[in-house]
């Protein structure tokens, strides 16, 4: 379900990866918008904030008319370092950083396809 309701914005961060995290603060919310709220944690989809005024219906048909595009999905790679980085905050397994734990975890893996590699006749 979508989100929409008047909000007033709270702040934004820069990151490293260029992108921005933006902070919205809603006026109260019904249990059922706190649980669509919840529901839309990491679902991609758009944000529009127009000051003062409310969206015009025009507006809202322009809305309603855009397509999610496929491309902006998470790349394999990505989910792959992401699935990494949980595993890591979970258990370190002795590494000290992130990079160390990342590197011998995808050599591993490379490893383990060489070796099926050398067992399959081309």
């Amino acid at each position: 379900m979508d989100i929409i309701t008047p909000v007033v914005l709270d702040g934004y961060a820069p990151r490293k990866d260029g992108s921005f995290s933006i902070r919205f603060v809603t006026q109260e919310q019904t249990p059922e918008q706190v649980a669509n709220i919840h529901s839309s944690l990491g679902a991609y989809g758009f944000l529009v904030f127009k000051k003062e005024a409310p969206l015009s219906k025009e507006e809202m048909q322009m809305i309603a008319d855009v397509d999610l595009p496929d491309q902006e999905k998470k790349t394999q790679s990505q989910r792959l370092r992401n699935v990494l980085f949980l595993l890591f905050k979970k258990d370190p397994q002795g590494f000290r950083t992130f990079d160390e734990f990342y590197k011998y975890r995808t050599e591993k893996i490379i490893d383990a396809l060489k070796k099926q590699l050398d067992e399959v006749d081309i």
